[in-house]
């Protein structure tokens, strides 16, 4: 449609708006599973504290990342011109589509190890655990 970046920017916020019109459409008709009550909040600050401490590593790691990635960013376009963020941000969608097995081996060991920890299985733990890291170096060396 030649729209460009801007065709991309309406297209993020109609694939919103029809998410949530879904979600409130169900919600308002009696089909969700979860009611949404004032009586069902309630504030207490330690689960606070605890959130926080949960969530501040990955938003320091992503307040970083981006940080980091404007520099990436300007160098990119003063060296290559528009097209350098556009190469870069290809690649990176390459290699996190390579990578998504070894990460999908490592969220399944996750599940399990806690099963296997949780049944006091520390034998098979450990096979566990060496057999999904045989399987991802083989992969990331493939």
């Amino acid at each position: 449609m030649n729209l460009g970046s801007k065709g991309a920017a309406y297209t993020s916020v109609l694939s919103s708006l029809i998410t949530f019109s879904i979600l409130l459409y169900l919600y308002t008709h009696g089909r969700a599973k979860v009611p949404l009550d004032l009586k069902y909040f309630k504030f207490h600050p330690y689960i606070l504290v605890e959130i926080f401490k949960v969530a501040l590593p990955n938003f320091l790691d992503d307040a970083i990342w981006s940080f980091s990635m404007s520099f990436i960013n300007v160098i990119l376009i003063g060296t290559m011109g528009a097209i350098g963020p556009i190469l870069y941000s290809v690649s990176n969608k390459i290699r996190t589509l390579l990578n998504a097995p070894i990460k999908g081996y490592g969220r399944g060991l996750m599940s399990v190890k806690g099963h296997l920890f949780g049944a006091e299985q520390f034998d098979k733990l450990e096979e566990m655990y060496n057999y999904v890291l045989k399987i991802s170096v083989s992969l990331h060396l493939s």
